[in-house]
């Protein structure tokens, strides 16, 4: 699992990611349908966010390189694919 420490430095560069095995079906669906399996994530922003959907954690955000989605992806539901 991740750490928000983990992704300061990446901010502004591309990643490649997977969801973790513990991760929601939301992080789950966002990676499949936004994270291309060659271009990966542009990683924006690294903060603790108060969403619905991620409740106070850290969080990343995310803009795909493939399509017009941009969201945040909690840190502890994600993994960095080397």
């Amino acid at each position: 699992m991740a750490t928000a420490q983990d992704f300061q430095p990446l901010v502004g560069q591309t990643v490649r990611i997977r969801a973790a095995k513990s991760a929601s079906s939301r992080t789950k669906n966002r990676i499949r349908e936004h994270s291309g399996s060659t271009t990966g994530l542009k990683v924006e922003k690294v903060a603790a966010i108060d969403t619905p959907s991620i409740k106070g954690r850290d969080a990343v955000l995310f803009d795909s390189i493939d399509t017009d989605w941009w969201g945040w992806l909690a840190v502890e539901e994600i993994e960095l694919v080397p």
